[in-house]
């Protein structure tokens, strides 16, 4: 008889596994959004990936639980929340007009130097 708590969840491996499941998963989304814009235009390809977040974020948004989250949001919290997306838009338009000539491993290099650089970044910059 098992005890609760016991097994894969509670075991040393469990981050390791975690993370190499991201890594995964991180790297092969690189490939597949080359594959499809053979297929697609950008723009129309951004689109549709935005349109499924939305609906899957829709999904846990409307539940009751995440009700007093928004309620207390004010007219400028909602445009900042506006120009944080379209940042976010603009970067993944960009990424994926780049992966139109670099190739899948190229670009996600880039973006995995990005999350190293920042910090040496704003230590340039004279953040603490």
């Amino acid at each position: 008889m098992r005890r609760a708590g016991s097994g894969f969840l509670r075991s040393p491996n469990l981050p390791i596994a975690a993370l190499l499941a991201a890594a995964l998963v991180w790297g092969l989304t690189f490939s597949l959004v080359k594959t499809a814009l053979t297929d697609a235009g950008a723009l129309s390809f951004l689109g549709l990936r935005f349109a499924v977040a939305l609906g899957a974020f829709s999904l846990f948004a409307a539940r009751p639980a995440f009700r007093p989250a928004f309620g207390g949001l004010c007219l400028r919290d909602w445009w900042l929340a506006a120009a944080a997306g379209a940042s976010l838009y603009g970067g993944f338009l960009f990424q994926t007009l780049g992966l139109r000539t670099a190739t899948a491993a190229n670009s996600a290099f880039i973006t995995g130097l990005c999350v190293v650089m920042v910090p040496f970044l704003l230590w340039a910059g004279g953040e603490p």
